[in-house]
């Protein structure tokens, strides 16, 4: 008699398929909410951001204007800054309230338009460079210090991005772009008129300031990397001024079936 043919036990799954499961479920869920936060998102201001950093950048060459280090260095720090403030408004989230139930992590949505932003804001910057680069002498333009511009350009970018998730986490997505952009003029103009010792903005021209403010720049950079990394994770419920959890839209209604939404959304959050 022939005995019949059991199927193997099953066992734990490899950690190495879970790891491959997990990656390709995070690439199927950023390929459906990158048109979606695409739209959501508003472009309109980064954008504009962008193209005024170009444009500034280009008027020197196409005019036939000889630059100086410390004018093209000026040049493309306004091409980061105008575009760190495009970068806010990118962020800002208007449909947050009606997104509760969303069954994308709160932390990828985020990221895939940072990511997008920081993406669009290299090619601007990196495009502002190359127009500055054709403005300056000759003799000047191999000794350039463009590594340093860049770290700056990067770190400007990185405290806008901080300010735009930190003040989305009080004002629940609505109205979040101009209080980030607020603070973030608030920010640039302090670091602006930092005292001589300390000072973030410098010409190359003055190699001894300008070698000690991109050091500066380079542990700025460092330190908002890691905080803006942990801004992007979503924000605790908050309690309203009656005692119910403020992120529960109140279309929802009222009965078993609205309780039973409210707790799948609260647990999601």
């Amino acid at each position: 008699m022939i005995a019949p043919r059991t199927a193997p036990a099953a066992g734990p799954v490899p950690r190495k398929r879970k790891k491959a499961v997990s990656g390709r479920r995070y690439a199927a869920q950023v390929r459906a909410l990158l048109p979606f936060e695409r739209r959501a998102a508003r472009t309109g201001p980064l954008l504009w951001g962008a193209a005024v950093g170009i444009v500034s950048c280009a008027v020197p060459a196409v005019f036939g204007l000889s630059l100086v280090p410390g004018a093209a260095a000026a040049l493309l720090f306004l091409s980061a800054v105008v575009g760190a403030v495009g970068t806010v408004f990118a962020l800002e989230d208007r449909a947050a309230p009606t997104t509760g139930l969303c069954p994308s992590p709160w932390w990828l949505r985020r990221s895939l338009r940072t990511a997008s932003a920081l993406l669009l804001l290299t090619v601007a910057w990196c495009a502002g460079a190359a127009l500055v680069h054709q403005a300056l002498p000759p003799a000047e333009r191999p000794v350039f210090p463009y590594a340093d511009a860049a770290v700056a350009a990067l770190a400007l970018s990185l405290l806008a991005m901080a300010l735009a998730l930190l003040t989305a986490r009080f004002t629940q997505g609505r109205g979040n772009g101009a209080a980030a952009a607020s603070a973030f003029a608030l920010c640039v103009l302090v670091l602006l008129f930092l005292p001589s010792g300390i000072e973030l903005f410098s010409s190359p021209e003055d190699l001894p300031r300008w070698e000690a403010a991109a050091a500066r720049w380079d542990v700025f950079a460092l330190l908002l990397a890691p905080v803006t990394a942990l801004l992007h994770r979503q924000p605790p419920p908050r309690e309203g001024g009656n005692g119910k959890r403020r992120g529960v839209s109140p279309a929802l209604g009222r009965g078993p079936g609205a309780r039973d939404l409210r707790r799948s959304q609260h647990d999601h959050q």
